[in-house]
């Protein structure tokens, strides 16, 4: 969609000093706690931020407690369904779950045991794609939970 965000005036860029402030901060603690931080694009200028995606997460990090309001997808793995639903129903509700599954029981276990603002099945961003929508708004959505077999596994 974007391949270079330096003077692309379609790409938008986080509201405010204090929130890319925030954002980098929220990447700087997931790094120092371990997680592995996929840069996807190049740099932008000023406040224009590339997507990051987030792997080898654990609940301490912040990414994983508060909201994210930027392009910061963090991924949770899992081996287990039941390890899945437990993580999610421990914690405060997700603004939205993405669940990527082709079996169908999988699928109506999740909806069925959690609850979450929304939920995306095998895709994570479609929002984008409708013109309703820019990376600002969609961006928000990317604080819930990620639950993602054989993602980024080796």
């Amino acid at each position: 969609m974007y391949s270079d965000i330096k003077g692309n005036a379609d790409y938008t860029s986080l509201v405010d000093d204090a929130q890319h402030q925030r954002f980098n901060e929220l990447l700087e603690d997931a790094k120092q706690k371990g997680a592995t931080i996929t840069q996807c694009l190049p740099e932008g200028e000023g406040r224009k931020t590339p997507l990051y995606v987030a792997t080898n997460l654990t609940p301490n990090m912040r990414i994983c407690q508060e909201e994210i309001f930027g392009p910061l997808l963090p991924v949770h793995g899992y081996r287990d369904v039941d390890e899945v639903i437990q993580y999610i129903t421990e914690r405060p509700r997700p603004l939205a779950c993405y669940l990527f599954s082709h079996d169908k029981a999988v699928r109506e276990q999740v909806l069925e045991q959690t609850h979450s603002g929304g939920v995306t099945i095998n895709d994570w961003a479609g929002m984008c794609l409708t013109t309703r929508f820019r990376l600002a708004a969609w961006a928000t959505q990317v604080s819930a939970i990620i639950t993602a077999k054989r993602v980024f596994e080796s």
